[in-house]
């Protein structure tokens, strides 16, 4: 939007790119109504808490890309960290998860035995979404404090200074990222090379023995 291109090729971009949202909430649309009266399954099956999570997020993404698209928000936030966080809503918010969730659901399914720990899963999740929710936010609210103080005519030296604990932030929500795929890895390993199968007959049998007689 800030190319140096005719207005009326701005003005028509700007519309195809508030027109992407039509096809967009149909397809939220269709995921919800598929969902509909099944939403207990999101808190009992991890892989589709994934997958779900991916959709909710691929969803923000292109809400954020179409209004990034009008011409008085873009210039606010043109060459902030605003694209930063937009670019990491689609790979870490969306793809991430959908990505994760495949690999929760296809690993025990080509191994034929069931997942290492489910509580490993748990962690793989939580650790996820709040690294990736708090990543986003420290980047957005640095990207709002660059573009009004870039108004302001503040020099760049002085901005960065200002954003530093958003950037601090940012490391540390990004770390919680990088540890959810060794808990993810683990889970992986942990299932392809041990016999989990053993592990759920086991339990299967203690909880049969605590039940009371016939």
């Amino acid at each position: 939007m800030q190319a140096p291109i005719p207005g009326w090729l701005k003005t028509f971009a700007t519309v195809n790119s508030i027109m992407l949202l039509v096809p967009v909430f149909a397809f939220v649309g269709n995921i919800w109504l598929t969902m509909r009266g099944n939403w207990d399954k999101f808190f009992v099956n991890i892989p589709l808490r994934f997958m779900l999570t991916g959709f909710l997020f691929y969803f923000l993404v292109n809400v954020q890309g179409s209004f990034m698209a009008v011409p008085a928000f873009n210039k606010m936030i043109h060459f902030t960290n605003f694209i930063v966080a937009h670019a990491h809503l689609a790979l870490l918010g969306a793809f991430t998860f959908f990505g994760m969730g495949l690999i929760e659901y296809m690993v025990p399914q080509m191994a034929r035995r069931p997942v290492y720990s489910r509580k490993i899963s748990e962690w793989t999740y939580w650790l996820l979404l709040t690294g990736f929710f708090g990543f986003f936010w420290v980047l957005t609210i640095a990207s709002f404090l660059q573009g009004e103080s870039w108004a302001r005519g503040e020099p760049e030296v002085n901005v960065l200074a200002m954003i530093r604990p958003q950037y601090i932030g940012r490391a540390i929500f990004g770390a919680l990222i990088v540890f959810s795929t060794f808990t993810l890895a683990w889970n992986v390993v942990a299932t392809v090379f041990s016999d989990t199968s053993a592990g759920t007959r086991r339990a299967f049998r203690r909880a049969v023995a605590l039940e009371p007689g016939e």
